[in-house]
Order: structure tokens, then C-alpha cells, then sequence
């Protein structure tokens, strides 16, 4: 195995290694979160043609070409299936990097100030023991941040107004159900918005 697979082979593990694989699932919206990563995983990793090691990250599906580090790549696969917790991404390290590297993972997952964890753990997160392996939680709470509750229920139009109002950049990255991947770089001023409908049920900044 090249160094990338070895890499990969341990976040995998580390992620989805409790939880069956079911290739039915792979694109399937409802699936659980925990379910569309670790399945899309497979069948990224399945299709390899060409494999680099690298800290750009360069991936074709299609092709089945990766070229990345392992943290480019986890963070490729949780932005197609899981962006909420892409974007709920948080940590200090190497600041000159253009996205998220294994450290910042594992600072997430150690997170214990109210609101500035979403993405990967539930409940009051009080100790890192509490994680089943494989467990990628749906956020509880509607926003990352109180001030932004105001976005909740409102029709897309009108959170576009509110937040050029505010002077904050937004995007959408998930919109009835389906996953709209972010770019790499995450952005503490940015909303990120999910969609149902037209309307905005969630609001996370990253």
C-alpha cells in the first residue's frame, strides 16, 4: 500500500469502521451521515487508477485519480457528503494552509465551549470517550452562532438581503436534502445555509 493508503486506512477505521457498508447508500440523501462517508470512502478508494502524495489536494472521481494527503482527502469525501461538518471544522494549526489538516480533526473532536462545536459531536461533548467510533452526529441546534437565529425560517431572498445587511458572505451547502460541496477554505465570517423548501433550517459559520 502507498503512504496515502495507509493513511486513509486509519481514518476509515477511525470513522466508519463500526458501521456496514451499503453501496445502495452511497448517493442516498437520508442515508446517516456516518452511512454516506464511510460508503463513499469505499467507493473512491475502490476505483483507484493513480494514486500521489501530496499536500494539495487534486482528486478525480471519475478517473479515479487522488492526489492529496490524508486530511485532503477525509476533508474531500466530508464535504460531498457531510458539508455541516466540514464547515464546523475548528482549530489554530498552521493557520498558512488553504484547508483543514488532521490536527484541526482532532481539535474538533476535543471542543468543549457551548456553540462552537456542530459538526461531529451531540450532547454536551464532556469527554472524548463519550464518541462511539464511526459516529459523525447530526447537529442539534439550528445555528453555530445565537446571533446569526435570526436566518431560521426565513425564504432564501430573504437571508440573502439579511446577511448583505449584515455584511456577511454566505453560501448554501446543502439544499433539499441534497449535499452542495463548499470549497476547501473555511471562513469563521461565512454562513453557511441549509435549505428546505426555500427556507433556511440551519446556520453554520465556516
Amino acid at each position: 500500500m502507498t503512504k496515502l493508503k495507509l493513511c486513509v486506512a486509519c481514518l476509515l477505521f477511525v470513522f466508519a469502521s463500526a458501521y456496514p457498508f451499503n453501496g445502495d447508500e452511497l448517493f442516498d440523501s437520508n442515508a446517516p451521515p456516518h452511512t454516506r462517508f464511510a460508503n463513499r470512502m469505499e467507493a473512491l478508494l475502490g476505483s483507484l487508477t493513480k494514486t500521489g502524495y501530496q499536500h494539495t489536494t487534486q482528486i478525480d472521481e471519475a478517473k479515479g485519480q487522488v492526489n492529496c494527503d490524508c486530511s485532503g482527502l477525509v476533508g474531500f469525501v466530508l464535504r460531498h457528503t457531510y458539508p455541516e461538518a466540514y464547515v464546523s471544522l475548528r482549530g489554530d494549526e498552521a493557520p498558512w494552509r488553504k484547508h483543514p489538516l488532521s490536527v484541526t480533526y482532532f481539535e474538533t473532536f476535543m471542543v468543549d465551549t457551548e456553540g462552537e462545536c456542530m459538526g461531529f459531536l451531540s450532547g454536551e461533548r464532556e469527554v472524548i470517550s463519550n464518541i462511539a467510533i464511526g459516529r459523525i452526529a447530526q447537529p442539534e441546534k439550528p445555528t453555530s452562532h445565537a446571533e446569526d437565529v435570526d436566518f431560521i425560517g426565513l425564504k432564501t431572498e430573504k437571508a440573502s438581503e439579511l446577511a448583505k445587511e449584515r455584511k456577511l458572505i454566505w453560501r448554501i451547502i446543502r439544499q433539499d436534502g441534497i449535499s452542495m460541496p463548499p470549497g476547501m477554505a473555511i471562513n469563521v465570517d461565512r454562513l453557511n445555509f441549509v435549505i428546505q423548501n426555500n427556507q433556511v433550517i440551519r446556520v453554520l459559520r465556516g
